[in-house]
């Protein structure tokens, strides 16, 4: 052995031994998903995984959601224009009660006026009658 292969050897072990003290369980391959060699080293073929990627499920999530604020959107868009034709038809059928309820008011107003005055009378009688004894 010659003096420069022996010093590329004992590179490669000191560069064996860092990468052991940095990867305890080992290095793995994120192709083949063994330990024991860099995924560039790796002569193995890519493991099928099960799983989808991320790339698809960021996507799914991404259309659920435009989907949901789709449809709030749509039910929202019904709300109010349910809000709109009730309060339209609640609002000429509450003008008519309101005048009615008005003029009920009004003559429930007198009624009150008159009961008022009349006790406030004989409240002030029945002070004299008590102040006369």
């Amino acid at each position: 052995m010659t003096l420069g292969v022996y010093n590329r050897h004992q590179a490669a072990r000191k560069k064996q031994a860092a990468l052991a003290a940095a990867f305890p369980q080992g290095i793995r391959c994120q192709k083949c998903l063994e330990y024991g060699h860099w995924s560039y080293e790796c002569t193995g073929k890519r493991k099928i995984l099960v799983r989808q990627s991320r790339t698809q499920v960021l996507k799914r999530n991404l259309k659920a959601r435009e989907d949901s604020t789709v449809s709030d959107n749509n039910k929202v868009a019904v709300k109010k224009k349910r809000k709109h034709s009730t309060s339209s038809s609640s609002s000429t059928s509450s003008d008519s009660s309101s005048d009615s309820s008005s003029s009920s008011d009004s003559e429930s107003d007198s009624d009150s006026d008159s009961s008022t005055s009349s006790s406030s009378s004989s409240s002030s009688s029945s002070s004299s009658s008590s102040s006369t004894e």
